[in-house]
């Protein structure tokens, strides 16, 4: 992602071995001071920031100033890492959070993608303000002038640790499944702390963030197309014969015999509950009897009609 106010500069979010696709934010278009952008965050994979700069492009306010990026996950700090840029263009990575492990050594707790999981806890010991930025990584970058090797122990991060559940009320509807989290602990070369000096004030001369959300939550969030309902599938027997396969056309003479076989059985079963209903008298004009003589009939009595001739 590119800044607008400052040519040379950009800083992408990697995973996988490779920079992920970023997404325009219809809400937040780009600003001299401010660039956002929606990524898809790879379930449970390692990340890291990658900023690059190119020096004959990039203005410095004054031949001795550096550049440093402070990275923030969720809206907590987790990383500043101070470049020289006045020395050529470079790539400055930044895959994790500092973790002093003994006087003079430090190792990395790796950035990672994790599912969030969420509960009904009180919002009581959470930093609601940061959380409002629950789903986003940021980096701030900020013109700042070297003064010499700082003796200050690092400052520790306290973005969470892998498997913190964040309650339900600090998601305020918003649709994020993921998070970012630091990781395992991986040592690292050795660090030195430098002290700076900020000429041109606190506030960063521009910011990156990135919203990283799961593949369903950029399709609820309308940033990627919903997946198509699949097509109703055709049954085999109203399908064209030259568009089955040989499996298809082998299961389509399957279905028909079995087809065929019962209405063979269904006609056999009516013939039969007719033949049962032979017995029984249903005309008007005769009584057939069977037993296991000759069949007899006797007609029935017709009814006479009776004309009195008396006279009165």
């Amino acid at each position: 992602m590119k800044s607008l106010s400052t040519r040379g500069l950009e800083v992408a979010i990697h995973a996988n071995g490779a920079a992920l696709e970023e997404h325009d934010d219809p809400e937040h278009p780009a600003t001299r001071t401010a660039t956002t952008a929606y990524i898809e965050a790879p379930s449970d994979a390692a990340f890291s920031v990658k900023v690059s700069t190119c020096w004959q492009q990039l203005r410095l306010p004054a031949p001795n100033d550096a550049l440093s990026i402070s990275v923030y996950l969720d809206g907590e700090w987790v990383r500043c890492k101070v470049v020289d840029v006045n020395k050529g263009s470079s790539d400055c990575t930044i895959n994790g959070a500092l973790e002093l492990i003994g006087a003079g050594s430090s190792a990395e707790k790796e950035f990672r993608f994790a599912t969030l999981r969420t509960d009904e806890g009180s919002v009581k010991e959470w930093n609601v303000e940061a959380m409002k930025s629950l789903g986003e990584i940021k980096a701030t970058c900020r013109w700042v002038r070297k003064q010499g090797i700082s003796m200050e122990p690092a400052r520790r991060s306290n973005a969470a640790s892998e498997g913190a559940d964040v309650p339900e009320k600090c998601l305020k509807g918003r649709a994020i499944s993921s998070r970012a989290v630091l990781g395992a602990t991986k040592a690292c070369r050795d660090i030195n702390m430098v002290e700076v000096t900020q000429p041109y004030g606190p506030e960063p001369f521009t910011t990156f963030t990135f919203k990283y959300r799961s593949r369903q939550d950029l399709q609820v969030e309308g940033i990627l197309p919903r997946s198509p309902s699949p097509e109703p599938e055709v049954p085999l027997e109203e399908r064209e014969p030259e568009s089955l396969t040989a499996e298809e056309a082998r299961e389509l003479v399957r279905i028909l015999r079995e087809r065929g076989t019962g209405i063979k059985k269904e006609i056999k079963k009516e013939g039969a509950e007719r033949r049962g209903r032979s017995g029984e008298w249903e005309g008007d004009d005769e009584l057939t009897i069977e037993g296991e003589g000759p069949v007899r009939k006797r007609a029935r009595r017709q009814a006479m009609d009776f004309v009195d001739l008396t006279a009165d």
